[in-house]
């Protein structure tokens, strides 16, 4: 048996293999980064539906009578104020409502505000 003579192509197969590991290792990485992005867009944007829903309540449900209301619900803490010192437009006065949420955990702040004709208010 004749011993084994190196030849230029020997240890490519290695290099190969090196390189091929080495794009596997980065796609898995890249991947993972990917979907633990997913993952965190997807918890903001239900925090966002949710914030949302509240608001709208809250300014739904508020009465006419000014002042501050506050309270809290699974995971926001929120401020509700109907300020009677708006604008008169026309025959009516209008009351701003706003309304201010925070999540407890992330502490993103939403806000939302509307006017609305105040109850009782009709200019002579």
């Amino acid at each position: 048996m004749r011993p084994h003579q190196p030849t230029a192509t020997d240890g490519y197969a290695a290099v190969d293999a090196l390189v091929a590991m080495t794009i596997l290792a980065s796609t898995i990485a890249a991947s993972l980064t990917a979907a633990h992005q997913g993952q965190r867009i997807a918890q903001a944007s239900l925090e966002v539906r949710q914030a949302t829903a509240l608001m709208q309540d809250l300014l739904d449900g508020a009465g006419d009578l000014a002042g501050v209301d506050e309270g809290r619900s699974a995971q926001f803490v929120w401020r509700r104020v109907v300020d009677e010192s708006a604008q008169a437009a026309g025959v009516a006065t209008l009351c701003k409502h706003s309304v201010l949420v925070t999540h407890r955990v992330t502490g993103r702040v939403y806000r939302a505000a509307t006017e609305r004709v105040c109850a009782g208010e009709v200019a002579p």
